[in-house]
């Protein structure tokens, strides 16, 4: 199992003192609503969250609350397929915070920590994601057919 984010990490540092913890689940839960968005969830999600994953889509329930929920605030290779795998091994741990800090309201006097976990929020950051999926998916094509055109696939 690969662990690509816990909230539990975020609580030392530039943490805002007095900040809920919760709110160090508001980027991971936007990764992960994507996640399910996209129907790129893992088994374990599909058969021990199906309520919640149905709330999640009916906007019921936000990313984070389904990853405090559901994941106990770890984002984790279990609760992704292996499409999403892949996609999370190449951009999650790269580029994803650096990303998710540029959708960021304009206010410096703000850490990422107290952006709003609104659905408002999650269309911006989702879109992006979206974008670094399909640029990935393009470039995962053109070393298939790289490799094919060399006997390699």
């Amino acid at each position: 199992m690969v662990k690509y984010d816990d909230a539990s990490w975020h609580y030392g540092g530039d943490y805002p003192e007095g900040l809920a913890p919760e709110a160090a689940m508001t980027h991971i839960g936007m990764f992960l609503g994507w996640i399910v968005d996209n129907g790129l969830e893992g088994e374990y999600l599909k058969e021990e969250c199906a309520e919640e994953l149905a709330r999640f889509r009916g906007r019921e329930m936000t990313g984070a609350q389904l990853l405090g929920r559901c994941c106990d605030g770890k984002l984790t290779s279990e609760e992704l397929n292996a499409e999403a795998n892949g996609f999370a091994e190449w951009y999650y741990e790269r580029e994803y915070l650096g990303d998710y800090a540029e959708t960021c309201s304009d206010d410096d006097d703000l850490s990422i920590y107290e952006e709003p976990d609104s659905w408002e929020r999650f269309a911006a950051v989702s879109g992006v994601i979206g974008e670094r999926y399909e640029s990935w998916k393009a470039k995962k094509s053109r070393k298939g057919r790289f490799g094919r055109l060399f006997g390699h696939g």
